[in-house]
């Protein structure tokens, strides 16, 4: 890939994520509004997409115990993806202001977006377990998965290591010349 090419799609993930972090920020809000200001006639999903390790209940909650568990979830896991996006679109945009990538402060950067997202990989279906469970009168509801945002961390992590390596062998090279 050309130095052209790469400057084009980094800036398009910058927009990408500018704009993801735009839309979390967006459906966060959306999501009190609605949870307040409305007949509770909608229902909340928790953002739990990848590998469902475990499940187990004892009587059904009921709805109203789900919306609020939903809300309890999704408003910290809503205002955090803003951020991680918003960081991540910032990386991007150093990048197409010619900075180089192998730097301290982008490492610390990935490294700290990884582990952000390794925990929201595995928080979010914790979190909604812990919360549903104390609500229910009688019963309990437990639930553990391993959401993608786990695995794309730790692969940002190996990123961010492979930069202090890089970082480390400049330092080589400048004390060798």
């Amino acid at each position: 890939m050309t130095t052209k090419k790469f400057k084009k799609f980094a800036k398009f993930l910058e927009v990408f994520l500018l704009l993801g972090s735009a839309m979390y920020t967006f459906m966060t809000g959306l999501l009190l509004v609605m949870y307040f200001f409305q007949d509770h006639s909608f229902s909340i999903n928790v953002p739990v997409s990848g590998f469902g390790l475990f499940k187990a209940t004892l009587n059904s909650p009921v709805k109203e115990d789900l919306l609020l568990a939903g809300l309890l979830v999704n408003v910290p896991v809503g205002i955090t993806y803003t951020i991680v996006f918003f960081k991540g679109s910032r990386f991007f945009k150093s990048l197409v202001q010619n900075q180089t990538p192998f730097s301290k402060d982008n490492k610390k950067l990935i490294s700290r977006i990884s582990i952000v997202l390794m925990i929201l990989g595995l928080a979010p279906s914790l979190m909604y377990s812990i919360i549903l469970s104390f609500l229910m009168t009688n019963g309990y509801y437990m639930r553990f998965d391993i959401g993608v945002s786990f695995v794309v961390g730790a692969i940002l992590y190996c990123v961010s290591e492979v930069i202090n390596y890089g970082l480390e062998l400049q330092q080589f090279s400048d004390d060798a010349v």
